[in-house]
């Protein structure tokens, strides 16, 4: 490296080769291999020139700098030992880490969305930060329990977020409710392209020929069962089927004798094994069907039913895919579907339809109403006062106690059926039941004469079915006394010896669940409430939450389910906070064969 004037200076560089990166006022890094300190030193000028001898002639990028880049330039040891870094990128400063949980009305995001509307839904789903880990204590952080929960955005505005040296414009949700549940904010996902599906298999096939010459002509579905939706009318429900005529769509009528004679107007038979049939008018009453050759055709959807309430996670394909659709999930369980009712389900059905005629006066027409709505397996209904104005609170639980997400379709339709034949200056609130999952250890003594594995087999099934989902009724609680004479009824039991019997309520703190676990307890019977007015305890200061404990991975946890604070269960010291009183359904004591864990049988020898 040569100075200006043929001499070496320690504020003069000459690199290798030609750089058009380097500018004048940029920044470079001088790195030696000594491995001292690298020097940080300005570019105040920048010139490519041509540099030769007698063997080789090259273009050079020669630097002037701002200060030395060397203690000695003119060792040619230390050039060549010497790196250049130039040629840098301004990077922006790493925003300073929010710890904070997600929670509230409020979700700030990472970054600008645009197309956020209002009145769209979202999952939001996370590490939940509101449970207490097993031991209850809390001295272990928390307990990593996945949460999801779907919200309606009211707005979205995008601006800066006031954090010093952050510049980015960034967007934020404002939600129409605070969400259920506090969430680890690095770990949340927020899904935005939400979608209501129900399932189903959609069929189109030619139902035959129609002919004016025949009265009441007959075409009977090719496949089924035919798909129930949830709707808001009397029955609870609506075919997915719509049947067209020459390639105009005809109405079902629940009775054709009531149709005129011109009314394009058919009627749905449905036979005991879900196979269904189209029946046309005769003339008189409802239209026939006018002549032409496979002019009568049907578009339906068949299957559902129970079977269609999958866990979440479990819908990952699609059979078509719009454009832009990658892939489809669901974060959240498939709920409300139930299978056609049999024998049993119509004979206590009919009753309760015929009781309310489509017309609601009397509380106990609500509840007779929801009873008979389809997919309904239990109801109560009662009046309440919520602050200041009178309602009516009806509780549900799902048939075969499939479970019910809040907002659910078949939650959502029932409360618009209520509504329509109801009072309409009296409000109705539906809200799914809250469970109390029954908690029973017992020891049994086997006679010499019969076999210890049959007869704790045949105790567990009669104590199953004694105190299982459909024995149990919202609001009546379940005494020890119950469950004993049942087990013991059973042939080959000498005798029982009851270790624990007690109820854990949805919603119950964590600690107490624990409590509850490790000092079982021998309780007369384990309460069911009704609807009512329970005190919730808000936390403050971020210290533990009364959030509820969602179904997890012990049989304890998983007892419990997404609603919060619950009187009936365990008993237990309470942090000082604000309480507040919150209308809160009808709970169901039973026991969940889903989780074995909670019936225990001891053997006595």
């Amino acid at each position: 490296m040569a100075g200006e004037s043929g001499g070496l200076a320690d504020d003069v560089l000459m690199l290798d080769a030609v750089y058009d990166a380097i500018l004048p006022g940029s920044w470079i890094a001088v790195h030696q291999a000594d491995g001292g300190r690298a020097r940080i030193i300005r570019v105040t000028d920048v010139t490519q020139l041509a540099v030769a001898d007698e063997h080789h002639a090259v273009r050079v990028t020669r630097l002037r700098l701002a200060g030395p880049w060397a203690e000695d330039p003119g060792d040619l040891a230390v050039v060549r030992a010497t790196t250049v870094w130039a040629a840098g990128e301004r990077l922006p400063l790493a925003a300073r880490p929010d710890l904070s949980d997600v929670a509230g009305d409020r979700i700030q995001l990472d970054g600008t969305y645009e197309g956020l509307t209002p009145g769209r839904l979202l999952f939001v789903s996370g590490e939940r930060t509101d449970i207490l880990p097993g031991d209850g204590t809390g001295a272990g952080g928390t307990a990593q329990i996945p949460g999801t929960e779907l919200v309606r955005l009211a707005g979205a505005h995008h601006g800066l977020d006031g954090t010093p040296f952050d510049d980015r414009v960034r967007t934020t949700l404002q939600l129409t409710a605070p969400l259920a549940r506090r969430y680890r904010r690095d770990s949340v996902a927020i899904h935005g392209n939400v979608v209501p599906a129900t399932a189903g298999e959609t069929r189109t096939e030619v139902l035959g020929s129609g002919d004016a010459t025949q009265a009441g002509q007959v075409f009977p579905l090719r496949h089924g069962p035919l798909t129930w939706l949830p709707a808001a009318n009397s029955d609870g429900g609506k075919e997915a089927l719509t049947v067209r005529v020459a390639g105009v769509t005809w109405r079902r009528t629940t009775d054709l004798a009531v149709a005129d004679p011109a009314a394009h107007a058919y009627r749905l038979r449905v036979g005991a094994d879900g196979m269904a049939a189209v029946e046309f008018g005769d003339g008189r009453s409802g239209s026939r069907l006018p002549t032409g050759m496979e002019n009568v055709t049907a578009r339906y959807r068949i299957g559902g039913g129970a079977a269609g309430n999958v866990a979440a996670g479990q819908l990952s394909q699609v059979v078509t895919k719009p454009l832009g659709v990658s892939g489809v999930t669901n974060p959240l369980p498939a709920t409300g579907g139930a299978d056609a009712d049999g024998p049993d389900d119509t004979r206590c059905g009919v009753p309760l339809r015929l009781a309310a005629l489509d017309r609601l006066v009397s509380v106990h027409d609500y509840q007779d109403f929801a009873r008979a709505f389809a997919g309904v397996g239990k109801a109560e209904a009662r009046r309440c006062i919520d602050g200041s104005r009178q309602l009516v609170h009806v509780t549900v639980a799902a048939a075969d106690d499939a479970p019910l997400e809040p907002g659910s379709l078949l939650l959502t339709s029932l409360r618009a059926a209520l509504s329509r034949y109801g009072d309409p200056a009296l409000p109705v609130r539906v809200e799914a039941c809250e469970r109390v999952r029954i908690v029973l250890s017992l020891g049994v003594r086997t006679a010499p004469d019969h076999s210890p594995d049959k007869v704790e087999r045949l105790v567990r099934e009669a104590l199953l079915a004694r105190l299982g989902f459909l024995a149990a009724d919202l609001g009546r609680p379940v005494f020890l006394s119950a469950a004993i004479a049942v087990a013991q009824a059973v042939p080959g039991v000498e005798f029982l010896d009851v270790d624990a019997f007690g109820g854990v309520p949805e919603g119950s703190d964590a600690a107490d669940i624990v409590r509850f676990a490790t000092h079982p307890t021998v309780e007369p019977c384990v309460m069911a409430l009704p609807a009512g007015y329970r005190e919730v305890r808000q936390a403050s200061g971020g210290g533990t939450t009364t959030t509820p404990v969602d179904a997890a991975f012990d049989p304890m946890r998983r007892s419990q389910g997404p609603r919060g604070g619950a009187r009936g269960g365990p008993r237990g010291t309470t942090d000082a906070a604000a309480t507040r009183r919150v209308l809160r359904p009808a709970q169901l004591a039973l026991v969940d064969p889903a989780l074995p864990e909670t019936l225990v049988l001891r053997r006595i020898p």
